[in-house]
């Protein structure tokens, strides 16, 4: 869900039963201190870090702030960075297309680097089972979690 900027009472019931929180920023001093002031807020509401995952967007290898400079001062790990490509990502908007369903876009660092965050979220929300004594699962039976992400970005077992 894409939120607004402001934590609202709304906004906040929705984090609350959210598995996990994407929260995007940049590496830019505006952005980097929202992000700051975010967790500041998170830790307040009882929300265990693992909750929320931080995305640096719009990475820039020549950028003077780099992912450890953020880290540090957001005192919360980067868990990935979508190298910036303006080409692949206003060609997608344009065209009403998500970039990692493009066949000539499916390749680009950034589709690779998106569906790595899509890849890495969903195995942690891979619900736990129990062991069960040698029982097969059921023909044709798929996990219902990537199913779900991979018709969001309309790729299914990759």
């Amino acid at each position: 869900m894409d939120t607004s900027r402001t934590l609202k009472d709304e906004i906040l019931a929705v984090l609350d039963q959210a598995d996990r929180i994407v929260l995007l920023g940049t590496a830019d001093i505006p952005s980097i201190k929202n992000a700051r002031i975010f967790f500041e807020v998170s830790d307040a509401l009882g929300y265990a870090s693992e909750k929320i995952v931080f995305v640096l967007n719009k990475v820039d290898r020549r950028s003077p702030i780099s992912a450890k400079d953020i880290e540090t001062h957001i005192k919360h790990a980067v868990a990935a960075q979508l190298p910036m490509d303006e080409a692949t990502a206003v060609t997608s908007v344009n065209k009403g297309v998500p970039f990692v369903a493009d066949p000539r876009s499916k390749t680009t660092p950034l589709a690779q680097a998106f569906l790595q965050l899509a890849d890495r979220l969903v195995t942690e929300l891979q619900p736990v089972e129990e062991p069960v004594a040698a029982s097969a699962p059921a023909a044709g039976q798929e996990d219902v979690g990537r199913k779900r992400l991979g018709r969001l970005f309309n790729r299914l077992n990759q």
